[in-house]
């Protein structure tokens, strides 16, 4: 019995530590265990350091000698292929394609992802060709984008909310024409292009502090203005998003948008019976009269509300007080005016 027992430990010791890398390789499977090299490499210098002269032209002697050299050989070709391939791949990234043609450009959009390079973004969103794939729904609110640039828009956003894209590389638009492009598209009349890059905006400008800047030196505050008067719900709601994430940090920026009189569309937006407007419209309230730093401008506060702030906040309140958050939320506004 007990020599039975040392036999199965001697073949499973000799499975586990040798054999087994070998049935790896051969089935061209990785191995996670580094030891198993080191005692290849063990065996095989030992079998080359101390030759036994009886048994160096035995074909087991041979074999072992030969399966150990091949084990080692493949394994080290397995670790040093990916990084091979890898480089070749960066060098071959098809960011380096050009995008010119609408082939090109449809190749693009396929691989659109973190790592696309900004001149890429930039010609995407200058297409305003229909686009070759077709979208059943969004996941959002906005229009199914039937275009090239409105596309663009809408699987930046979605990557960006999904925090695909890293925040540096969301940095570098700053630099490239990206901005610019998005503002023209504002313009557009197609409610794809239009929703898809209002919405892009936003994530970009609740990213980056820098694009913030880009954004309220490209006079965005003079678009902002026309949509929230002329296109009532999400994108309206959308618009204030952005406004304050730009006043927030700039009190230039909250002072214009005091002198254009968009506090009477932030307290008519308060009154909405649509829970993501009044939502949007009492954050932007909120974000009005507290700066970033804590500090409450009561200034501003008493102006809010000399123009019906609370009785908006009331209305509100009866129209979405159900919702424990949007209720604290309203709360808190209410208890700042009360403050006064």
């Amino acid at each position: 019995m007990l020599e039975l027992f040392l036999l199965v430990f001697i073949f499973s010791s000799v499975w586990i530590v040798w054999l087994r890398p070998i049935y790896h390789t051969l089935r061209n499977n990785p191995i996670k265990e580094w030891y198993e090299y080191w005692v290849i490499l063990g065996v095989l210098s030992f079998l080359e350091v101390f030759v036994i002269e009886g048994f160096a032209r035995e074909i087991p002697y041979n074999f072992i000698r030969t399966m150990s050299l091949f084990v080692l050989s493949e394994r080290a070709v397995a670790v040093l292929r990916p990084k091979s391939e890898k480089k070749k791949e960066e060098s071959e990234s098809i960011d380096d394609m050009a995008c010119d043609s609408l082939p090109e450009q449809i190749m693009h959009i396929e691989n659109l992802n973190g790592k696309t390079k900004p001149r890429v973004i930039e010609k995407l969103l200058s297409n305003a060709e229909p686009s070759p794939f077709q979208l059943e729904k969004t996941a959002i609110w906005t229009t199914i984008p039937t275009s090239i640039r409105g596309l663009t828009a809408y699987k930046l956003s979605v990557m960006i909310s999904g925090n695909q894209i890293p925040d540096d590389r969301i940095e570098t638009y700053k630099d490239s024409k990206i901005p610019q492009v998005l503002i023209e598209m504002l313009a557009s009349p197609d409610p794809g292009d239009f929703e898809n890059s209002l919405l892009l905006i936003a994530y970009l400008t609740e990213k980056s502090k820098k694009l913030q800047k880009v954004f309220f030196e490209l006079k965005i505050f003079e678009i902002l203005k026309i949509i929230v008067m002329q296109k009532p719900g999400n994108a309206a709601a959308c618009s204030l998003s952005i406004y304050r994430k730009i006043f927030k940090q700039r009190d230039q920026a909250r002072e214009e948008f005091m002198r254009s009189n968009m506090s009477l569309e932030v307290i008519k937006m308060l009154r909405s019976t649509e829970k993501m407007v009044a939502i949007e419209a009492c954050q932007c309230a909120n974000d009005l009269v507290v700066r970033e730093d804590n500090v409450l401008n009561k200034h501003l506060l008493k102006i809010l509300a000399n123009q019906g702030l609370y009785d908006a906040l009331q209305e509100a309140l009866a129209n979405h007080g159900s919702d424990n958050k949007v209720k604290l939320q309203l709360k808190y506004v209410e208890a700042l005016i009360n403050s006064l």
